[in-house]
């Protein structure tokens, strides 16, 4: 889906959802993935009309799979793909009111299932 995130938030009740496939809310995410020796750091922002949620989370390679993943066609995609359930980090939401973003609530995040890897060169 050429670097596309869906997200979904509930807070006190009050669902947020931001899926670009809904253009009519407004969708718009922006992140960062990187990698380090010792972990994989993700930094996300998505927004909508009404919302905006930030999320900054961390896993540690330690804790994670490094996954040889085969395509059904054969074809080896990725290179490297790291997944876990481990992610732990922030997460700060906020509502659009009269115009300007309002802080609602950060919160801490844990046991966040993570996955990171990028298409590279493949072969058989």
């Amino acid at each position: 889906m050429n670097r596309k995130l869906l997200g979904q938030f509930y807070y006190e009740g009050r669902d947020y959802e931001f899926n670009f496939s809904k253009f009519w809310t407004g969708s718009r995410t922006f992140f960062d993935c990187t990698e380090t020796d010792t972990q994989i750091l993700w930094k996300v922002t998505q927004t909508t009309f009404r919302a905006k949620m930030e999320a900054e989370i961390a896993c540690n390679k330690e804790e994670m799979l490094l996954i040889n993943y085969e395509s059904p066609d054969g074809f080896k995609r990725h290179t490297r793909l790291w997944n876990c359930g481990n992610g732990f980090g922030t997460v700060r939401l906020y509502e659009k009111r009269q115009g300007r973003w309002q802080f609602i609530d950060e919160m801490e995040a844990g046991s966040v299932g993570c996955e990171y890897g990028e298409y590279g060169e493949y072969g058989a």
